[in-house]
């Protein structure tokens, strides 16, 4: 198994603390109203499910962390080729975000291996936000997508104005956890607009992050 050195480790612990800093109550106020129930962990991220929610973070990245309490989730566990199917049609909704004016929003993050979160040979990370037409913003992209290799986690963030082909909703998160016992979870979160709050603004029947 692939691990981290020691200087790599003592990076990511000062990126931990900033981000606690940060944002630590807000994750903390998410993870409380999700409540406990089914843990689901390898070696490189975990998740919680429960009938309130459910919460997705990467073990030596903190800020990668996605939750949503009051949302109708479903999550289900599939075979290798399904959730590589899943994670094909995401990345190609971030190849063509930014010449395709109805979404608004595509974000992907993948870990091949566990040292993917300091090198980007074993990791990909799309992310693009539409701020207006024409685009000024470039997206954000580090590491390579392989196709038809499943990594070891994954989360898709997306947020589109027309339905496209393979997305379950319109507005949501879709991660992937690989080698839960012989098989992958895959868990689907949709953000309706009437249940997103700004958690600095105050809480209510569901919030997200």
């Amino acid at each position: 198994m692939d691990e981290l050195d020691p200087l790599q480790r003592v990076h990511l612990d000062a990126l931990a603390e900033e981000y606690t800093r940060r944002h630590g109550a807000a994750v903390e106020f998410i993870k409380r109203q999700i409540g406990e129930g089914d843990m689901y962990a390898n070696s490189v991220a975990r998740a919680m499910i429960t009938e309130n929610g459910a919460w997705f973070e990467c073990i030596d990245l903190p800020m990668e962390f996605t939750g949503a309490a009051g949302a109708a989730i479903t999550h289900r566990f599939v075979k290798e080729h399904q959730a590589n199917e899943a994670l094909d049609k995401l990345a190609a909704l971030c190849e063509r975000a930014e010449k395709d004016p109805s979404i608004r929003e595509a974000g992907l993050f993948v870990l091949y291996k566990n040292t993917g979160v300091v090198d980007e040979r074993e990791a990909y990370v799309y992310q693009f936000k539409r701020t207006g037409e024409p685009v000024t913003r470039r997206p954000q992209c580090w590491g390579a997508y392989r196709s038809g290799e499943l990594p070891l986690a994954f989360r898709g963030r997306f947020h589109l104005e027309t339905e496209k082909d393979g997305m379950p909703f319109l507005r949501g998160v879709v991660f992937c956890l690989a080698n839960i016992g012989e098989m992958n979870l895959l868990v689907e979160i949709p953000y309706e607009a009437d249940q997103m709050h700004d958690l600095s603004t105050g809480h209510g029947e569901s919030i997200a992050q």
